[in-house]
């Protein structure tokens, strides 16, 4: 069976049976064993509520409003689209006959049905004779549908008889009363009664019946089914709510994806901006580089005016700053045992007698007011005692120095 054949699962004389479709819209016999799948599912007629009525000829969404009255008028309220559904004939007429099916709240669901699935009474499975009343029988159980003249299901309904018998007979012609008060029924010919086939002979249709019936009554043998003419929508509660769950699951799955697109683009454009940084530090690293020569020579330049410095100002001379030191020194009682110039740096040590000379030589570094300690801070700290009674320092005049800043030095 090719996947693209429409396949269907019916209600059999004894049980389901399933077909695929033919030529013409025409079905052919599958063995149940080999249907997987259901394209379409007859709904027994045991199951459907049949509604003969009339309607003026309107907007189907008015029609499904109309019909939706008359249904709760019969008690059957809280009905939604997929649990009901109004076929109509006489197109061409301003007063069209119709019928409300109506599936029941509980309808068993068979395992080759899926949620793809379509769902359509029985009755509209089948080729009726046209201003008949037809009869057939749907897993032992006698089914009835009264056909117009065009052989459009005007009412059908599963039989509470189980036998063709006077009981059957009079259930009928209640069923063909009630029509003709509603003006419904039309000029019925016979009664249509379709014999399974047997292997043995077997009296389905009774003389009872046909005394009672009032109608001439003929046996046919069965006619193979068909596709519906007409597109349904009942679908039983338990498809409607597994397509709710999907459709969750899918909006779930969309929002999931639709964040993981939102992240992506976003990690997308966060690797552009770091590729832009990188390519542009890339590039200044280049340009950089070119400068490298040039920032060469004029560190050289920087070096060589540091060691010229000192000689082209006089008050940053050696000479001058050991001579500003000198000043300072007290009459007696401090020996310089060294002075040394690195750049603008000042390192001087030395004794003294006591410590009062001492802190008199700090107080004067620190209140000199000469362009020689200009921008220097010195670090003096206290003098350490030695064994011959004399106090020791090491004093530093220190001026804030860049990475670039280099001299010479001298020492006296």
């Amino acid at each position: 069976m090719k996947s693209n054949e429409e396949t269907c699962l019916l209600p059999g004389h004894t049980g389901p049976t399933g077909w695929r479709a033919g030529g013409k819209g025409g079905l052919v016999g599958v063995e149940m064993g080999k249907l997987k799948r259901a394209d379409w599912v007859a709904l027994p007629q045991r199951m459907v509520t049949s509604l003969p009525t009339r309607f003026p000829a309107m907007d189907g969404t008015r029609r499904d409003a109309a019909a939706q009255l008359e249904l709760e008028g019969l008690g059957l309220s809280g009905l939604d689209e997929d649990d009901f559904q109004v076929i109509t004939h006489d197109d061409e007429q301003r007063d069209q006959r119709s019928i409300i099916a109506v599936q029941t709240t509980q309808v068993p669901v068979p395992p080759e049905a899926t949620l793809e699935s379509k769902f359509a009474p029985s009755v509209a499975f089948r080729s009726l004779a046209p201003s008949d009343v037809n009869l057939w029988q749907e897993q032992g159980q006698w089914c009835l549908a009264v056909a117009d003249e065009k052989g459009h299901a005007l009412h059908a309904q599963a039989l509470t008889a189980r036998q063709m018998d006077a009981d059957t007979a009079a259930e009928i012609r209640c069923v063909l009363s009630a029509m003709d008060l509603l003006g419904l029924t039309p000029e019925v010919k016979e009664v249509a009664v379709e014999v399974p086939p047997s292997d043995e002979p077997v009296e389905v249709v009774t003389e009872e019946f046909r005394g009672e019936v009032s109608l001439p009554v003929v046996e046919k043998s069965p006619a193979p089914p068909r596709l519906p003419s007409k597109d349904w929508r009942l679908t039983p509660d338990v498809i409607v709510e597994r397509r709710r769950q999907q459709r969750q699951r899918q909006t779930m799955l969309l929002a999931g994806m639709g964040a993981v697109l939102v992240l992506v683009a976003l990690l997308g454009a966060f690797s552009a901006r770091l590729w832009t940084r990188e390519r542009a530090i890339a590039a200044e690293s280049v340009r950089l580089d070119a400068l490298e020569p040039e920032l060469m020579t004029i560190r050289d330049a920087q070096q060589r005016w540091m060691v010229i410095e000192s000689a082209l100002i006089p008050d940053k001379s050696p000479a001058e700053i050991f001579h500003q030191v000198v000043r300072l020194l007290p009459e007696k009682g401090i020996r310089i045992s060294n002075f040394q110039l690195e750049g603008s740096n000042i390192i001087l040590s030395g004794e003294a007698q006591d410590q009062t000379l001492e802190g008199l030589l700090r107080q004067n570094l620190l209140d000199a007011k000469t362009p020689a300690f200009d921008g220097l801070q010195w670090d003096t700290p206290n003098s350490q005692p030695q064994a011959s009674g004399l106090f020791s320092f090491d004093w530093q005049a220190s001026a804030p120095v860049t990475d670039d800043s280099a001299g010479g030095g001298a020492s006296f």
